[in-house]
């Protein structure tokens, strides 16, 4: 069986994501996510770079938000790195297959910097996190051309891309 992992934050595309994985696994593609993973920092990296590399194909959904900052793990990469944009980096340096949907600011109603509950007061850098998201955002635009990037600024733009993707003839192709 084939398998995707989808990368992107909690914040903004949780139920988005839950779609996703719904449609995929009606198409019989089995679904890694990081929704699940337990939340100690060299334990999260563990179980990204495991379920990244067991992917067939890895699907970014790329926005506004930063995500949740990487501490304790690699000091390269803590500095200014998000999990997901950590899985992003991983799936590029081993040649993952990936689709990458930008998502624009206007496809959320209204876009908020402030941080998720739980981590008020935790991340000394948090009023940098939207400055490295759209450095991040930039870079992910820019980027090798061996990745299939879309930019969308819409639900319904985003379900019609998704659509269009022939899941089998991308992952075995």
């Amino acid at each position: 069986m084939n398998s995707v992992f989808i990368s992107a934050t909690t914040k903004g595309f949780a139920e988005l994501r839950k779609q996703i994985a719904m449609i995929l696994k009606h198409q019989r593609i089995e679904v890694l996510e990081q929704e699940h993973f337990t939340p100690a920092s060299k334990i999260v990296q563990r179980e990204i770079e495991e379920q990244i590399s067991r992917a067939d194909g890895v699907l970014f959904l790329v926005g506004p938000y930063y995500g949740y900052p990487m501490q304790d793990v690699q000091p390269d990469l803590a500095r200014r790195h998000s999990y997901t944009q950590y899985e992003w980096h991983l799936a590029k340096r081993w040649g993952k297959r990936s689709l990458t949907y930008l998502i624009e600011d206007k496809f959320f109603p209204s876009v908020e910097s402030e941080p998720e509950p739980g981590r008020e007061g935790r991340f000394p850098d948090e009023g940098k996190f939207t400055e490295w998201q759209r450095s991040f955002w930039d870079e992910v635009r820019a980027g090798s051309k061996s990745s299939a990037r879309v930019t969308v600024s819409s639900e319904l733009q985003l379900a019609y891309e998704l659509a269009k993707v022939n899941w089998r003839e991308w992952l075995n192709g």
